[in-house]
């Protein structure tokens, strides 16, 4: 294997990681807009961030999320729990 089609494959497996991220941002960013944004009526910046803030703490430590096996991403990242991806 030269050193170029070794490029070529790291290159091509950074793009798929890339867009895989993406994906995930992309969802996650749908659902805070439709549960989240769009479902009240702020009054300031403030009071925005605010609720943002209740919402990801909310989602990363009480929502469980059915790509980690019905498991909070605190509970994942803290290592209590193994997720086979």
């Amino acid at each position: 294997m030269t050193m170029e089609s070794i490029a070529e494959i790291s290159e091509v497996y950074i793009s798929a990681q890339r867009i895989a991220i993406q994906k995930v941002y992309r969802a996650l960013w749908r659902r805070v807009k439709d549960e989240e944004i769009y479902s009240k009526e702020y009054r300031s910046v403030r009071e925005l961030i605010s609720s943002l803030k209740r919402y990801f703490d909310f989602h990363n430590t009480q929502r469980p999320h059915a790509g980690l096996h019905r498991n909070t991403p605190s509970e994942v990242y803290s290592g209590c729990l193994m997720v086979a991806m």
